[in-house]
């Protein structure tokens, strides 16, 4: 009897209790066979089946072989198996196992799921997208419409506080001992699976992909020897689509692995990396939530009816960059309108298993004729380069003269891949042309999955080869979002949509395109620290398909800018796609509006001089600014930044060059700020010149944030004895008084102080110095 067997009267009690539980058991427990069959022995599923999520496709078959195996029933009967392009089900099936996005394309058609009593969310712990979007949508579907629905959460490592807290759910955590590693991939026929985990009368060593972390048991099973890596789904910005990455495990996964030695008998696992490095790996796998890119998922939301993304209840959403970019996308490629809303040709990409952008590419490709090539195409953009990027001269002109020189670097693949098919992807042969055969190898499979998610979805398969045109037009209702136009002839500069820039690849055979779009775009970090945009997997294409496959996105701009080399501001009339200019004829002169502020901008910047902003200009500036601080009750406004750049932008207006702006009086333009009672304010109460008692006139300075001040000379200062004050008195007057060589001899605001204190002492030291100067 397995261990999990000892929770049954507990789970019995908490189902009455509870329609959301958390189960944690060890790997071997026997959760993953045992949960379905106790919920159908308990009654629990007299209202409908149990749907049990699993994250792959092997564990989904596999389990639901050994739960058919143990109820004595054939596979397909009671209990029955969904996973992509495979069914094996009928109408009495109670226990589906189904990986984890079937449910939630069910979903959109029966949103209610009334043939549902209960979803089991096994293996939980490796939080891929789909099982958290479907558990979020549940207690949804929970919360309204089916207060019934039970939903179970299981796995052995996870961490469930959190968890425990967004379902407010009942914990059962059992013991057992053990566990297995499955060694075995996703990819195998059904009867080597089989082979894999039958029993044998020897020994076996069965080498696995992270698979080994679902929840088969594999009799015999006594030793894990575990890499430390896995194939880890994240978005690749390079190509705009999801990808693997081989990457370090967490603590959490090789805790996982190593749980799968010694399931039926004592075991052991060793791991190829130091407890030093392994101190150092992540305690958990980052939710995949937060590394793929989420278009397909926030289409489907979209297709569900949840209008405000951000608010679903997400465990963990997704970065908000991510849903911003994955968002724009979707607009893109036409599938959601301008509200966010699924439009049809978006809903009909969701009936695809596929990235939104190869369901755009696949559906484009029926009404054209090209589902085969497009396929091929999408197969070989998916997987690792097929042709070396970097080959000798000799190695090139092969390739040229075998394949040619096709407008696309994607035909230039098709037909590279085609050579290396045809040769049996024969090494020597592959390598005569520079093409990576294993590369070249794994793109077979992927094109065959691609055709039979077209034939499923009864897309027209074409029999005879179409037009190059085609196949580029299918691409670019992929891609549409990577449309990039070349600035100039005598180099691979190119603008892109969303006003991004890059650089074509040298290798590239489209150099000769003025209007192309990219399969990939690669970032690549430069030792200055500056990162090279680098557009790769190029295609030429025509302005008339765009308007063809996008009529709704061209209008026409009038578009301003500072050209810094002539020092102007010139303006042009383009016609664009998006954001992107295909057409451009240049204005005369520019609108005087938009012209007035990028020049005010380059007077800011340093770029244009006001020959009469000087040295008055500024000192006005200060006077108006002290007394607007001294005297806020007065009601003077005051010169802030945004002020200075409105009266440089009235400065500035009908003019369009640096030239013209020059030489145009400033002060009249910089005092029209103030009324011509508060100019009058400012020149009594914070006047230019300052009056000493002795008659004597001496300029005052000013500055920002300081305190005004006079300078004069001793024998100026004779007979004064007081200084005035500024602002109504607000604001005392600062004098710096100078010995007869003007060098300050005090800084001072009480001048009676320095008559009866310093200037005995200062008077005998200058006398010596200066004897022909009057001392009192």
């Amino acid at each position: 009897m397995l261990p999990i067997h000892a929770i049954r009267q507990e789970l019995a009690a908490a189902l009455r209790r509870s329609r959301r539980i958390v189960l944690t058991a060890p790997t071997g427990s026997g959760k993953s066979t045992q949960i379905p069959q106790m919920l159908l022995d308990l009654g629990s599923l007299d209202s409908g089946k149990a749907v049990v999520l699993q994250p792959r496709r092997l564990a989904t078959r596999l389990l639901a072989k050994r739960v058919a195996e143990e109820r004595g029933t054939l596979l397909g009967d009671e209990v029955g198996y969904q996973i992509r392009l495979e069914s094996v089900c009928g109408p009495r099936t109670r226990i589906h196992f189904e990986t984890e996005g079937i449910l939630l394309r069910q979903m959109l058609s029966q949103p209610g799921l009334p043939d549902v009593a209960a979803i089991l969310f096994d293996e939980f712990h490796e939080r891929h997208v789909y099982g958290d979007v479907t558990l979020a949508q549940a207690l949804r579907l929970q919360q309204t419409a089916r207060p019934d629905l039970l939903l179970i959460v299981m796995s052995a490592t996870l961490d469930t506080r959190h968890l425990l807290s967004y379902l407010d759910a009942l914990r059962h955590t059992p013991a057992a001992k053990g566990a297995l590693l499955l060694p075995l991939h996703g990819e195998l026929p059904p009867a080597e699976q089989d082979a894999a985990v039958a029993q044998y009368g020897q020994p076996k060593i069965i080498v696995a992909t992270n698979v080994a972390e679902t929840s088969l048991t594999i009799q015999g099973i006594r030793l894990v020897i575990d890499s430390g890596l896995a194939r880890v789904a994240r978005f690749d910005p390079w190509r705009g689509i999801n990808t693997l990455h081989i990457e370090r495990i967490s603590r959490a996964s090789a805790d996982q692995r190593a749980g799968r030695a010694g399931r039926t008998a004592p075991g052991r696992a060793v791991r190829l990396w130091t407890e030093r490095e392994h101190a150092e790996r992540a305690l958990h796998d980052l939710p995949e939530i937060k590394r793929v890119d989420p278009a397909e998922i926030l289409l489907t939301l979209k297709a569900l009816g949840v209008d405000a993304v951000a608010k679903f209840p997400w465990l963990e959403p997704p970065e908000p960059r991510a849903l911003e970019r994955a968002l724009l996308l979707l607009r893109d490629l036409g599938a959601l309108d301008a509200a966010g809303a699924p439009t049809p040709l978006g809903r009909r990409m969701l009936s695809f298993p596929l990235h939104p952008r190869y369901s755009r590419m696949l559906l484009d490709a029926a009404r054209r004729g090209a589902v085969r090539p497009v396929a091929l195409a999408a197969a070989i953009a998916q997987g690792r380069p097929i042709l070396i990027r970097k080959v000798d001269k000799a190695t090139l002109e092969r390739r040229n003269d075998l394949l040619g020189t096709p407008p696309s670097d994607l035909f230039l693949l098709l037909r590279a891949w085609r050579y290396a098919h045809q040769h049996h992807y024969n090494l020597e042969r592959c390598r005569h042309l520079g093409i990576h055969a294993a590369a070249a190898r794994q793109v077979g499979p992927l094109w065959n999955q691609f055709l039979q998610i077209a034939q499923a979805q009864k897309l027209p398969i074409e029999t005879s080869p179409p037009d190059d045109d085609e196949i580029a037009k299918c691409v670019l209702a992929g891609f549409s979002d990577q449309v990039a136009r070349r600035l100039d002839r005598g180099t691979l500069r190119c603008q892109l949509v969303h006003g991004r820039r890059g650089e074509l690849a040298r290798e590239s055979v489209v150099h000769d395109a003025e209007l192309l779009v990219a399969n990939e775009i690669n970032e690549i970090g430069r030792g200055d620290g500056e990162t090279h945009v680098l557009l790769t997997q190029a295609t030429a294409i025509r302005a008339e398909w765009l308007r063809e496959l996008y009529p709704d996105d061209f209008a026409g701009r009038i578009a301003v800018e500072w050209d810094a080399a002539a020092k102007r501001v010139i303006a042009r009339r383009e016609m664009v796609f998006r954001d992107l200019p295909l057409e451009t004829h240049p204005l005369e002169a520019p609108p005087p509006e938009e012209a007035a502020l990028l020049l005010a901008r380059a007077v800011l910047d340093g770029q244009c001089v006001l020959k009469h902003w000087n040295h008055a200009v500024d000192q006005w500036i200060a006077r108006v600014n002290l007394l607007a601080a001294a005297c806020p009750d007065w009601g003077l406004p005051a010169y802030g930044p945004a002020e200075r750049e409105l009266l440089i932008q009235q400065l500035c207006h009908g003019a369009a060059s640096c030239k013209e702006i020059r030489d145009r009086p400033v002060l009249p333009t910089v005092k029209s700020l103030l009324s011509p009672a508060q100019i009058a304010v400012v020149e009594q109460h914070m006047p230019e010149r300052v009056t000493l008692s002795n008659g004597r006139s001496l300029k005052a300075q000013y500055a920002d944030a300081a305190e005004p001040y006079i300078s004069a000379r001793i024998q100026e200062l004779f007979d004064v004895h007081t200084l005035p004050a500024l602002a109504g008195g607000r604001l005392p007057l600062v004098i710096h008084i100078l010995a007869p060589s003007h060098r300050p001899v005090q800084i001072t605001k009480d001048l009676p102080n320095f008559w009866s204190d310093h200037y005995p002492r200062i008077k005998q030291e200058l006398r010596r110095k200066y004897p022909k100067h009057e001392w009192r």
